[in-house]
């Protein structure tokens, strides 16, 4: 409509003021403001679906590596944070990387006591935690375990009989 207003304006021999012209180019610039604003929101919108496409081709890729190496697959927010952690040079270790269950018969129970979260759960050396927290908060990751520093806390005994919590460096474990 603007356009078509600008372009009856200069074809027309009559231009009667300049504030009909002003008026005419104000209504086609709004106009191509509309038009440009519109061009930038679905930019942004295939610029995200980009970005989530690349990073989910990402993890099949990481997957694919983990499971060449008779490692499991993980699932995506997990994945997603370790990756993340990567960026941030803290080397993360999930749990499932740790853990060997020998006996088949054991699995499928260790596996449901710890549960996918817990097995997904990532571990980074101690001198890292700190880091590893910030940089899990500030990036956002929803669905995945927090990162944990490798030393783990288990129960002990004390002189008295009360069990008490000592710190101790994770090796890995073994059924």
């Amino acid at each position: 409509m603007a356009f078509k207003d600008v372009h009856t304006l200069l074809e027309s021999d009559k231009i009667s003021s300049r504030d009909a012209v002003e008026s005419t180019v104000r209504k086609a610039l709004r106009a191509a403001k509309l038009l440009s604003d519109e061009v930038f929101k679905e930019m942004q919108v295939v610029g995200r679906a980009q970005n989530e496409a690349e990073t989910e081709l990402a993890g099949v890729r990481e997957n694919q590596e983990r499971i060449a190496k008779g490692k499991p697959p993980l699932d995506g927010p997990a994945a997603a944070l370790k990756r993340v952690l990567a960026n941030a040079e803290v080397d993360a270790t999930p749990v499932c990387d740790l853990v060997r269950v020998d006996d088949p018969d054991w699995q499928p129970a260790i596996e449901s006591y710890l549960g996918t979260s817990n097995m997904q759960a990532l571990l980074v050396d101690e001198s890292d935690e700190r880091k590893a927290f910030r940089v899990s908060r500030q990036a956002g990751v929803y669905g995945a375990q927090a990162p944990y520093g490798s030393c783990l806390f288990q129960d002990r005994p004390n002189l008295h009989g009360d069990t008490q919590l000592d710190r101790r460096t994770c090796p890995p474990a073994r059924s």
